[in-house]
């Protein structure tokens, strides 16, 4: 079934993104950010109301068996695969995965971003990717960026510390093997 940003089908172009968490830092898909298409991909999604109520503002009159359906990526072109949308979770010392594609019948490479936020401090990390297909010269392109300041913590002997740039501190290298 699907929706205009996640469906099923053929996957040509198919690209598996692995996220690999190596800090203590827990993410969680960003439910703040839209996908931007008409879809919008705000139905309901059969999971439990209660791991939404953070997302949702007002549950009253939600039935317990049913929720929001995951934001926090956009797609620009092509698709999240069925069945292998960003995690909703990523914690620390684990793997995040999901798949992208082109669409079935058609020559264009998937391109598209996923949002994740933590607690600590107000981290944010981006996953940015551009793939290409058989119709283009240009190279395929994947990045991980990280946003946000460290909070400032105040000391007794040396004054404030912190307020360091995410950017800084965490750092997303990429590879994408023989593309």
């Amino acid at each position: 079934m699907g929706n205009n940003c996640v469906a099923g089908g053929g996957t040509p172009h198919r690209h598996d993104i692995q996220i690999i968490n190596n800090t203590n830092i827990h993410w969680k898909l960003d439910t703040s950010i839209g996908c931007g298409r008409d879809c919008k991909h705000e139905g309901f999604n059969n999971v439990h109301v209660s791991d939404v109520s953070d997302t949702v503002s007002d549950v009253s009159g939600i039935p317990d068996t049913v929720s929001w359906t995951s934001l926090g990526f956009k797609v620009v072109d092509g698709k999240i695969v069925e069945g292998h949308s960003p995690p909703k979770d990523i914690a620390p010392g684990s793997v995040g995965k999901f798949s992208v594609s082109g669409r079935e019948a058609t020559a264009v490479a998937p391109s598209g971003s996923a949002y994740f936020k933590s607690n600590k401090g107000g981290a944010k990390m981006l996953v940015v990717w551009n793939f290409t297909g058989w119709t283009t010269w240009t190279k395929s392109a994947l990045s991980i960026e990280f946003t946000g300041m460290t909070p400032v913590v105040p000391g007794i002997i040396y004054g404030e510390s912190g307020g360091a740039l995410w950017s800084n501190i965490l750092t997303g290298p990429v590879d994408i093997g023989h593309l």
